[in-house]
């Protein structure tokens, strides 16, 4: 009988263990992810309070020819344009390196499409973005490309910290007016 009632302790005391786990409502989001994303503009500064970024310039071409490379010539798609945007980052922590890549800045249109950057059109821009392996008070400026359709209205730039930076996914938006 003694062995029965440890046996029925144990499987209760398991039994509530994993009921108390179970939540029937839902999480308390983390303050940094419940913050609504705000939209800023054209050379205004955003910061998580480790890195800064400024969305510099924007700029249209439908041929890159920076480089001044035959060989290295890109042209858009015949209904599309490249969107060249500038922008600065800045590591602001004392004693965080982080890095920022392409992938962090897609663009969006009115109607919800998302564009990449395109990678091959950005190589061949003369200051092209590198963001990687930036110490604590690096500074770095340049640009992306991101090719888009000629008759694309209401973009706007969707910019991600890196994971170094905010540790939680934190998003800024940049309306671009056209």
């Amino acid at each position: 009988m003694m062995k029965k009632n440890v046996s029925l302790a144990i499987i209760l005391i398991i039994f509530f263990s994993i009921a108390g786990c179970i939540s029937s409502g839902p999480e308390t989001p983390h303050p940094a992810q419940s913050t609504p994303i705000q939209t800023h503009i054209i050379g205004q500064t955003v910061s998580d309070g480790n890195s800064r970024m400024t969305l510099n310039n924007v700029r249209y071409t439908r041929l890159i020819d920076e480089k001044k490379n035959e060989s290295h010539v890109v042209r858009s798609e015949s209904d599309k344009q490249f969107l060249i945007v500038n922008i600065t980052i800045e590591n602001i922590s004392p004693n965080i390196n982080m890095s920022y890549n392409g992938y962090q800045f897609l663009m969006l249109d009115s109607k919800g499409i998302i564009y990449e950057e395109d990678s091959s059109a950005s190589k061949q821009l003369e200051k092209q973005f590198n963001g990687n392996d930036m110490v604590p008070g690096d500074k770095r400026e340049g640009e992306l490309s991101f090719q888009i359709p000629v008759e694309a209205k209401g973009l706007r730039l969707r910019f991600e910290y890196s994971q170094e930076s905010s540790r939680v996914l934190r998003l800024e938006i940049f309306q671009l007016d056209r």
